[in-house]
């Protein structure tokens, strides 16, 4: 096998706080069911959850400008596949790269429009939700299945350095 190329610096530290942001959104989330029922019901909103939904919404920007320099990044540093990888590996690979930077971006854009223009954009930003967590989804469990299966050093290039890679490996 190949020894493989890894992420530049810049990709493989915007990938981590893309989790991060990542994280935060799903942190905050409940807050802003949270503050909308009160709102609806004439509640009391909790201070905290107003604090929380504009985390929330700030942490979804940052997200959006992530996804935006990783896609810069990706066009001015092209990453090469694994050369021993198979092509509809490949092929997968890509798509669920490519979906999930259009729903980092389009779940930012229908969270704005939500916020602040256009109430039916909610159910689009809870769909958009559902399809970012299936995709993460996938790629953990192709990530877990490089580096606890096959052993072939794919998860390394992201800055992961793992004890069981096999002998010729990074």
């Amino acid at each position: 096998m190949t020894p493989l190329k890894s992420y530049s610096r810049p990709h493989i530290w915007l990938h981590w706080l893309t989790l991060v942001a990542v994280g935060i959104q799903i942190w905050t989330y409940p807050a802003i069911s949270r503050t909308h029922h009160a709102a609806h019901l004439g509640l009391e909103i909790e201070p905290f959850d107003l604090v929380l939904h504009k985390v929330h919404a700030i942490s979804g920007g940052v997200a959006f400008l992530f996804a935006c320099w990783r896609l810069w990044l990706r066009w001015r540093q092209p990453i090469m596949p694994p050369p021993d990888q198979p092509v509809w590996q490949t092929r997968v690979a890509a798509s669920v790269h490519y979906a999930l930077y259009a729903v980092l971006l389009a779940l930012p854009v229908s969270g704005f429009l939500r916020m602040y223009f256009l109430s039916s954009a909610g159910p689009v930003h809870i769909l958009l939700t559902k399809a970012l967590y299936l995709l993460l989804v996938v790629h953990v469990v192709a990530a877990l299945w490089h580096a606890a299966i096959c052993r072939d050093g794919v998860v390394s290039r992201m800055g992961l350095r793992l004890p069981f890679l096999r002998q010729n490996q990074n």
